[in-house]
């Protein structure tokens, strides 16, 4: 089986209220290395990518950057155009104090709504007690609290039912069993 490798680079996340790696599914235990990864940001604009609700979406000095709109208020989601199944997405994050913001996956492609809902959210702020950076939001709470205040790093990988995520090279979820869908977009 392979699966893909893919990565954001890095995201600055600056919004109050936001919402083909290979082996067996044992090497789902080992934290992976970056080599081989397809990028899904260019680093220069937003090709690749679709707007979900009204939210203030650009790119920085090469940093995908998202704020909520001031006038607006409300979710905002930045969706990748593919889907995606069996995967490994590395990212890394940085957040502003008390913002609160997921990373979408397998949000079924021409479906309006929260990920959390039709696919799943990967939290990554720890301003939820429930649901630390790291959760699968509303379905599985991260078993420790591994953020930190500067850049952090995050692996996620998807195997059928299996997700299993990192967080500055630590793992805090091994889930499985989930119900929702499992193929469909990357959203911020």
């Amino acid at each position: 089986m392979v699966r893909k490798q893919i990565s954001y680079g890095k995201i600055l996340l600056l919004f109050v209220c936001l919402a083909a790696w290979m082996g067996a599914d044992s090497a789902l235990a080992q934290y992976p290395d970056k080599a081989g990864y397809v990028s899904l940001f260019n680093g220069r604009d937003l090709s690749g990518w679709k707007m979900q609700w009204e939210g203030l979406w650009n790119v920085e000095r090469g940093v995908l950057t998202g704020r909520q709109d001031p006038a607006k208020g409300g979710d905002s989601w930045l969706f990748t155009e593919e889907a995606w199944d069996d995967f490994t997405l590395y990212l890394e994050f940085k957040m502003t104090p008390n913002c609160n913001s997921g990373v979408g996956i397998r949000m079924p492609k021409g479906v309006e709504g929260r990920p959390s809902q039709y696919g799943y959210e990967v939290q990554i702020s720890d301003v939820d007690e429930e649901f630390p950076t790291g959760s699968l939001f509303r379905h599985v709470a991260a078993n420790k609290k591994m953020q930190g205040p500067n850049w952090n790093e995050m692996h996620i990988i998807c195997v059928k039912d299996h997700i299993v995520v990192y967080v500055n090279k630590q793992k805090v979820l091994d889930a499985r069993d989930m119900t929702n869908s499992l193929d469909g977009r990357i959203g911020l």
